[in-house]
Parts: structure tokens; C-alpha cells; sequence
């Protein structure tokens, strides 16, 4: 049998329209933040990645990860695209052009703390400690509405935690906003000793979502995606794909 020409191919894919072709694939906005996402030898790894795939296999979807800043993840879901985010916290602001799926599919329980360096004379007991300091963030998170909402305090935004960690070791901030968990990965265990954690932290459990671009095909079939997070809590599925980190 003999094969297609390829310019017949093309002009057969060219008559497919292009909204087919995208709604058979599921963009994701990947953020790098371990255990959650992460990128090692080129792979995406961890919960985040791991429990899309298992959306996509359930809507009989291909996947693509984006990555992207956590700000710019969030512009591409506003514009739409991508379709997709995960492990982000409910806002009104979000929710203007973000639908977010119905349960939750973590609580985050590690609290949110300072890092500080252990030569430096100063400590951070208390919220009124910030206000003297340079607080290094990352552009586009949300951490607790004290924080967030605060106009007073003096913060310099950066696009990755990597960045965060070399600008507190080069004494250019003061302190920096994270969880323990998404630090500890991405630094060594000798310049990890330098660092110390504030006895000030933020340690009210909070929700993390999958949410879907309002603007996206998968919009639609944000029902369905919320009747398989169910299904898969249900029978604990979901707890061993999202929280069983190899």
C-alpha cells in the first residue's frame, strides 16, 4: 500500500479546525515549586504532574506542561492559554476568570515562614517585626491575606524560590516568604545551615484547587472533572496519587 503524499496529509490536517486540534489537549501552567512541580532531566515530576496526567487519561486528553513564573501562570489563565492550573489558592480576584473544581484536592498544612540568616542579629517573632525589613516574595503567589493585603511593608517580587535563597545568601533582603517544604529541595544541606526560620509563622491550614480557565474549551467540562476528583477521593485514589511522592 502506498503512502499518502505529504502535502495530501497536510491539507487534510489543514481542514481539521484548529479548535479540535486544541480540545484534545490539555495545557497545563506548570510553576516550579517541589513537591508540587518540579523538572529533573528534563521530566516534570511530582503531585501536580501527577494528578493531571490522571485527569487527562480520564478525559481521554493528551497533556502538555507549560512552564511558567507563577505570575505568568496566572496571566495565561486569564487569558486563556492554557486550561489549566493547579495547587492554587481560592481569591476573588482569581475567580473572575478562573472557575475552581469542587473539592479541594489538598490541604496545606506546612505553615508559612520567614528565613532569615543565622548571622544576622535580628529575629522575626512577630507580623510588626516585618515592617522594619526587605521581604523577598514570589511575583504572583498568594500566601495569607495579613501578608498580601499589607501596603506598608517593604517587598522586592522575584520570578523563582532559587532566586529568593541566592538574594538572602548575598544579604540583598532581609527575609523571604516561603513553606519549608519547597525550600529545603532546592538548596544544599551547608548553605541550608545558614539559614534560620522565623519563630513568627503563618500556620492556618489552607485549600489548594485545580482551577480551569474560564476562557478554555475544558470550561465546560469543569462538572465532569469535579465528579472524578470526587470518585477518586472517594476510594483514596486521591491521596495516593497526589500525596505518595516517590
Amino acid at each position: 500500500m502506498k503512502s499518502l503524499p505529504i502535502y495530501f496529509i497536510s491539507l487534510i490536517l489543514s481542514l481539521i479546525p484548529f479548535s479540535v486540534l486544541a480540545s484534545n489537549i490539555i495545557n497545563v501552567a506548570t510553576y516550579i515549586e517541589p513537591p508540587f512541580a518540579d523538572n529533573v532531566g528534563g521530566k516534570y515530576v511530582g503531585r501536580n504532574i501527577r494528578l493531571s496526567k490522571q485527569i487527562a487519561r480520564h478525559l481521554n486528553k493528551q497533556i502538555n506542561f507549560i512552564r511558567c513564573p507563577m505570575a505568568r501562570c496566572i496571566m495565561m489563565m486569564e487569558s486563556g492559554q492554557t486550561d489549566m492550573i493547579l495547587s492554587v489558592l481560592k481569591t476573588p480576584q482569581r475567580e473572575k476568570f478562573m472557575s475552581y473544581i469542587e473539592p479541594a484536592i489538598g490541604i496545606q498544612q506546612m505553615p508559612v515562614v520567614f528565613y532569615t540568616l543565622k548571622s544576622k542579629k535580628f529575629k522575626v517573632t512577630s507580623f510588626k517585626d516585618l515592617h522594619s525589613l526587605l521581604i523577598g516574595k514570589i511575583r504572583g503567589a498568594r500566601y495569607f491575606e495579613e501578608f498580601d493585603n499589607n501596603t506598608s511593608l517593604s517587598t522586592i517580587e522575584v520570578t523563582s524560590r532559587g532566586q529568593l535563597v541566592q538574594m538572602l545568601l548575598k544579604g540583598r533582603i532581609d527575609t523571604f516568604i516561603a513553606r519549608e517544604e519547597s525550600i529545603k529541595p532546592l538548596i544544599s544541606n551547608n548553605n541550608y545551615q545558614k539559614l534560620a526560620i522565623s519563630q513568627y509563622q503563618y500556620e492556618v491550614p489552607v485549600n489548594g484547587y485545580i482551577a480551569v480557565s474560564k476562557k478554555s474549551y475544558l470550561y465546560e467540562q469543569r462538572d465532569e472533572i469535579s465528579t472524578f476528583i470526587k470518585q477518586i477521593q472517594a476510594t483514596g485514589k486521591l491521596d495516593k496519587v497526589y500525596y505518595t511522592d516517590p
